[in-house]
């Protein structure tokens, strides 16, 4: 075996195998022996050129820091892909909402003069508003018996402001609504947490409660915590009944994190903590799992661990309760000091055979729905 410039030549070792058989190669098989030799060299030599150049450029420090950040980049987006979603739904939704309709506004003093005036007349026996987010609709509320008025807050540069989603006017701040709700007295003041910013919210509200004599027996607070009946947020084809975008919007301000009321509750334990998860929209024929069942006990013993006297309140969607059998009943009513509120979207009218079920199984509070712009 010959070597030359330290290259090992196939042809020497044809060559010796020859020699080890016993017979020389005869002259006519010589010139295709060569023909074989070659081209298994450059068979082998373009087998190994691959590794050979990455062991090269494995050699310079930029592709070696370029390789560590692909696989941390891989490993990110194996791991985290709800942040991305999230934050994806969050770039494509960064719009300008729409403006408030001229119809929908009512100047403070009108708003102020209907408070003061009709201070004692909210009782149990009142109206249930479903939504007050903007000045028309505490309006309505002020200017008739009402027990109970709910609206979605969220968090805009720092500000909380009355608003389901991004798809909607910007509503009333937050500060505003709480100083008319506590000039007026209802007896039930229900804030929907729309965004995980409950900081904000909870220094608002406690402004109210110190500036305006808010009294925190009186509030409630609701946040969706997990996915209901229903419910899958894979934008790309899980909820078939929306279009892409409201797909982007509902990842935004769907469910909470169970920590979020666990923070409210560490600062208002006299207040009511709702307990309720995200539900999908229009009639449906789901119903609510034993899966479901465990994740609003567990919701409820994650809070009382903060605050054992702590009032809470499972709310369910009724005509999907209705349909679910004694089992989510019987669980949520063996939670202590708790009771059930059932509620219908604007799109699926309640049935009287689904409130007559819910209350034989222990509903005490209904909200019965309204139209968006009642």
């Amino acid at each position: 075996m010959r070597q030359h410039c330290g290259v090992l030549h196939t042809d020497d070792m044809t060559s010796i195998d020859h020699d080890e058989e016993g017979a020389a190669p005869e002259s006519g098989d010589q010139g295709h022996t060569d023909h074989v030799s070659r081209g298994r060299a450059l068979w082998q030599g373009s087998v190994s050129l691959p590794g050979r150049t990455l062991r090269w450029a494995w050699r310079s420090r930029l592709v070696r820091v370029f390789a560590v950040l692909m696989v941390a980049m891989v490993l990110f987006f194996a791991t985290q892909g709800d942040f991305i979603a999230e934050q994806l739904a969050g770039y494509v939704t960064d719009t300008r909402s729409p403006d408030v309709p001229v119809e929908w506004l009512v100047d403070g003093i009108t708003l102020r003069r209907a408070a003061e005036s009709s201070r004692g007349t909210h009782d149990s026996d009142g109206a249930i508003r479903h939504t007050v987010d903007y000045p028309y609709q505490l309006l309505s509320a002020l200017e008739s018996p009402t027990f109970s008025v709910e609206a979605n807050v969220t968090v805009i540069d720092g500000t909380a402001f009355l608003q389901h989603d991004p798809r909607d006017p910007i509503g009333m701040r937050l500060i505003e609504f709480l100083e008319y709700a506590a000039i007026a007295d209802f007896p039930i003041v229900k804030l929907d947490l729309k965004r995980d910013r409950v900081g904000t919210i909870i220094d608002e509200v406690q402004q109210a409660i110190d500036r305006f004599g808010l009294v925190p027996s009186r509030l409630q607070f609701n946040a969706d915590v997990f996915r209901g009946p229903g419910v899958n947020n894979d934008i790309f084809g899980a909820r078939s009944d929306l279009s892409f975008t409201d797909r982007m919007y509902n990842l935004i301000v769907m469910e909470l994190e169970t920590s979020d009321l666990t923070r409210v509750a560490e600062h208002f334990p006299e207040s009511t903590i709702l307990i309720s998860s995200t539900t999908p929209t229009g009639p449906r024929e789901e119903e609510y799992s034993e899966d479901h069942l465990l994740q609003f006990v567990s919701a409820a013993h994650e809070i009382r661990k903060v605050n054992p006297g702590q009032s809470l309140a499972f709310v369910v969607r009724g005509d999907l309760a209705a349909q679910s059998g004694p089992h989510l009943m019987e669980g949520l009513r063996a939670i202590e000091d708790s009771y059930v509120a059932a509620w219908w979207p604007a799109d699926v009218p309640p049935v009287s055979a689904e409130i007559e079920t819910l209350r034989a199984g222990g509903v005490t509070f209904f909200d019965l729905g309204q139209e968006a712009n009642d």
